[in-house]
């Protein structure tokens, strides 16, 4: 059995069974057995395999096969099978004697039947009797059977028939029963992995690379498609063999193979083909409803074709919907179809799906390719259902419209709808700036009032978001003052209006915000009363009162409307909520708000959000994670790279800010560059930022006047809540310079603001500033109880750095080093070097030193190099995680992944994930280390 096994790949476990049988019906007990399985997936192989094991068992073998064209109400006796050589192979019509027809269930036993005749055969030696395709075979072939296999007991006679699954008539159920009663059903099923590359390897004589095997998993295990794909590569010159080794030169599969699979479909009947043409064009899954419409056949027609799709192994069942069980037909089956047909077949589909109301996206999919989106039945449907379609899908929607807007008369009063579609989309993908212009013409074009108010409520909130709050306003109050507005649009213009406010003109935003939230509390506009308390909340959070904003933002979240629609703007509720959060010291809560964030940026399916990844970067630099921070940093700039708009000067600032901490001045000046490009009114809420990042660089070029200078500057613009962050820094700077009454008039100023506020590190602050003033450790040792319940690590240092100073000017030395200490280890940890030179300058200065202890860096490579984070990812990727599951895991981006992955490998001297993987199990990482080296292969190549 192995030599003849060897040759059948995949298919050992079937042959031994047949195998068994044969020993069994060679010593004189009858055996049958039959063989199922989809077209190609090598039920004849099997069955040629069989035979040569039989005839090395010594038993005749007798071969025959039914064909569709040659099914017959009439046909002759079994008789041609049974002739002396036993390398024929006839049709098993052939197998019947002249004149007799069964009818109903009636016998073929008598003294010409088959019975008479396999008996004396048989009692010549053993006899395997082979039939195939035995789904083409008619009711008196099946009858005829029925009756041999009941007759086997005493018979040394092996009998396998093979074929897809049976069809459903009587005849054909009683024959299968009875051989499924005699050895059960040999289903053969898909080919492994494993098996299609030992397959492929014996037909090129090379183990085939990675992307031949992508391209061959389109043939989902089918040995004959994959025979098929092999061959038109190896025609089409894309093969070549180096090292042992095959792969393609192409990344497609030949065009040719479409002659060889319309080929192989040259059995199914006409409507059969129809039918399966149309599900290719409808392309990954339909429904039964979906090939009826689109067909325009009845369901009592689509049903029955169906159903032999099925059984013929071409179409794959899940629930309520189907599927080509292998894409490569589908896709031979669609190119083949003329271009013209093509796309009238999408449109027809598209037409028929948005008749019975499928979802915008499955019909978008089908107008998309059509030859014309500019036929008045599909802009019919774009004005209505545009929106639906933006929600699920803005990039294919804003594609679609964008070619039916130019096909459509310029007279024609869905073309302003169109512009307002196109608008909406073009803000959901960040392109604030177009979706301006789009609003505008939709505009001047719009001819009906009922659309007026939506086209000012688009054209406000794209101008927002492309950072132009002070026109943002300008466009709310022509608005509201235009008369053409009904009052649920103008509570929700005014409503949104008051965020753009809030950086132009603060009180009037906060007026604004409340008349609003009135308003809309009584018409119960729940998307209008979101937006007031939404601004509300920032007013409450940039006066350093957090708990109250918590409170609005909260209420904000539970009546905003559970719509697509509102999500984008439920993000930056969330925003502000991780941002009280954080203020009060709850940075897991702020961390599991931002998640919040990405959750619906990815409903959105903008799993690449900068704006996410900007709030997570400044989580993780508040709570001391900078290496974190920055890999969020890169990640927005890269999803920000099409903008210049306030989240890059926020990004940029932020980055600035940690290379100079760290002594990295050159990138610390280019980053603050690019951000000083950006428009300053486009980032008002974190233009302290800037200001930080600026004041840091000219304490690092040793001109601490300057930083002063500008931060006194800016400080009237600047919001309590940052001005109060800058605070404990400049209050030192203008005691080293001197200017005492300045540093109290600081002080007393965050000390009134803590007053209203209810924060720790507002207290902290107040007390650190009051410290500093005094020159006395006591209001410093005050302030180390609210720094001390917070994670805050850069304020704490801060802290122990001006405390170690306050007890040297004491004379308290022991007490300074101690000090010193602490703010050294959080340096160290943050890896600040800036900070840290400059704090031990400054206390060597005041005669203090920090002795033997030295710092403790963070090593720049190996294992105990690795953040917490990047150790997180290493255990993902042991898992055999993909990049994208990482990231669903971790609540970031899949860019920010990939530069985690990137980082890893630098740091361990690794060059894959696979080499990840392997590595990880050797230091205990992960309890799946098999698995996650084998996927982490998969995935790497």
């Amino acid at each position: 059995m192995s030599a003849v096994a060897a040759k059948l790949i995949g298919r050992s476990a079937e042959l031994d069974r047949l195998g068994t049988l044969m020993e069994v019906a060679a010593s004189g007990r009858g055996q049958a057995a039959l063989i199922e399985g989809e077209a190609g997936v090598g039920k004849t192989a099997l069955l040629n395999a069989a035979a040569a094991y039989a005839r090395n068992m010594g038993m005749r073998v007798r071969r025959c096969s039914a064909h569709e064209l040659e099914r017959s109400p009439s046909a002759r006796a079994i008789r041609s099978c049974l002739l002396p050589t036993d390398t024929t192979h006839t049709h098993l019509k052939d197998l019947l004697p002249p004149g007799r027809v069964p009818t109903g269930e009636q016998t073929l036993t008598g003294p010409t039947g088959l019975l008479t005749e396999v008996d004396e055969l048989a009692s010549q030696g053993p006899l395997a009797l082979l039939i195939d395709d035995l789904q083409w075979a008619d009711d008196a072939a099946l009858f005829a059977l029925s009756d041999l296999v009941q007759s086997l007991t005493d018979l040394p006679l092996l009998l396998v028939a093979a074929g897809r699954v049976l069809p459903g008539a009587a005849p054909a159920q009683r024959l299968r029963k009875m051989l499924l009663t005699r050895a059960g059903l040999l289903h053969l099923k898909p080919l492994p992995q494993a098996a299609v590359r030992r397959l492929a390897d014996n037909m090129l004589e090379a183990t085939p690379g990675p992307h031949l095997l992508r391209l061959l998993d389109e043939a989902a295990g089918n040995p004959r498609y994959i025979a098929d794909v092999i061959g038109a590569l190896v025609r089409e010159g894309a093969v070549t063999v180096a090292d042992g080794v095959a792969e393609v030169t192409t990344s497609a599969i030949p065009m040719s193979l479409n002659t060889v699979i319309a080929h192989r479909l040259n059995d199914l009947s006409p409507r059969a083909l129809r039918v399966l043409r149309v599900a290719a064009v409808l392309h990954s899954e339909f429904t039964l409803q979906d090939l009826a419409v689109t067909t325009a056949l009845p369901m009592s027609g689509v049903s029955p074709l169906v159903q032999n799709l099925v059984e013929a192994g071409l179409f794959s069942e899940t629930q309520e919907r189907l599927a080509f069980r292998h894409s490569i037909v589908r896709r031979s089956l669609y190119l083949s179809l003329p271009t013209p047909l093509r796309g009238a077949l999408h449109l027809e589909a598209g037409l028929a799906l948005a008749a019975r109301s499928a979802p915008p996206k499955r019909i978008a999919e089908h107008f998309i390719l059509a030859p014309s989106p500019g036929d008045p039945r599909v802009v019919a449907w774009l004005a209505a259902q545009g929106g639906f379609l933006i929600g699920k899908d803005p990039q294919t929607a804003l594609a679609i419209l964008e070619r039916a807007v130019v096909c459509i008369d310029t007279a024609d009063p869905r073309r302003a709808k169109l512009r307002f579609h196109m608008a909406t989309a073009l803000s959901r993908l960040g392109r604030s700036a177009e979706a301006c212009e789009q609003a505008k013409v939709a505009l001047a074009d719009n001819c009906e009032p009922a659309l007026e108010g939506e086209l000012w409520w688009e054209l406000i909130y794209a101008l927002y978001l492309a950072g132009h709050p002070d026109r943002c306003v300008a466009e709310a109050d022509l608005a509201l003052h235009s008369g053409a507005l009904s009052p649920e649009m103008s509570v929700r213009i005014q409503a949104y209006g008051s965020i753009a406010l809030l950086p132009v003109e603060p009180e009037r935003a906060e007026r604004e915000a409340r008349q609003a939230a009135r308003t809309a509390e009584l018409l119960d506009i729940k998307s209008a009363l979101a937006d007031a308390l939404g601004t509300l909340a920032l007013v409450h959070y940039q006066r350093w009162q957090p708990s109250k904003a918590l409170t609005l933002v909260d209420r904000a979240l539970q009546v905003a409307p559970q719509e697509v629609a509102y999500d984008e703007r439920r993000i930056r509720l969330h925003v502000i909520r991780s941002y009280c959060l954080l203020l009060l010291g709850r940075h897991q809560e702020a961390e599991a708000a931002i998640g919040d964030c990405r959750a619906i940026a990815v409903h959105l399916g903008a799993t690449e959000h900068p704006h996410f990844d900007f709030c997570r970067a400044l989580v993780k630099f508040t709570i001391g994670q900078w290496d974190e921070a920055m890999v969020d940093i890169y990640s927005g700039l890269q999803a920000e790279a099409h903008s210049t708009g306030w989240l890059a000067t926020a990004l940029h600032s932020l980055a600035a800010i940690i290379a100079t901490r760290r002594g990295d001045l050159s990138a610390s000046r280019a980053h603050l560059g690019r951000a000083l490009k950006g428009d300053a009114v486009a980032s008002p809420f974190y233009a302290f930022l800037t200001l930080w990042a600026q004041c840091l660089m000219d304490q690092a070029r040793g001109a601490p006047e300057q930083a002063l200078d500008r931060f006194l500057t800016a400080r009237c613009s600047l919001a309590p809540a940052p001005a109060m962050l800058l605070a404990p820094r400049l209050v030192g700077v203008a005691i080293q310079l001197d200017k005492r009454g300045l540093a109290e008039e600081l002080t007393a100023e965050v000390e009134a603001q803590a007053s209203v506020g209810s924060s720790a590190i507002a207290t902290g602050i107040a007390r650190h500033c009051r410290g500093l003033v005094a020159g006395d450790p006591g209001p410093l040792l005050e302030a180390a109880a609210s720094y001390d319940d917070l994670p805050w690590p850069l304020f704490r240092a801060y802290h122990s750095e001006d405390l170690a100073a306050a007890h040297a000017q004491s004379g308290h030395v022991p007490q300074a080093r101690e000090a010193l200490y602490r703010a050294v280890d959080i340096y160290t940890a943050l890896d600040a070097s800036w900070d840290l030179t400059r704090s031990m300058s400054r206390l060597r200065s005041l005669g203090v030193r920090c002795g033997h202890r030295g710092p403790r860096r963070r090593p720049s490579t190996g294992w105990e190099s690795l953040t917490d984070t990047e150790l997180a990812v290493v255990d993902l990727v042991a898992q055999g995680r993909s990049n994208p599951e990482a990231a669903a895991e971790l609540l970031v981006s899949r860019r920010t992944i990939q530069t985690h992955v990137s980082h890893i490998l630098a740091k361990l001297t690794l060059k894959s994930r696979v080499e990840i993987a392997t590595e990880a199990a050797r230091h205990g990482r992960c309890m799946q280390q098999g698995h996650g080296v084998r996927h982490a292969t998969e995935l790497e190549t």
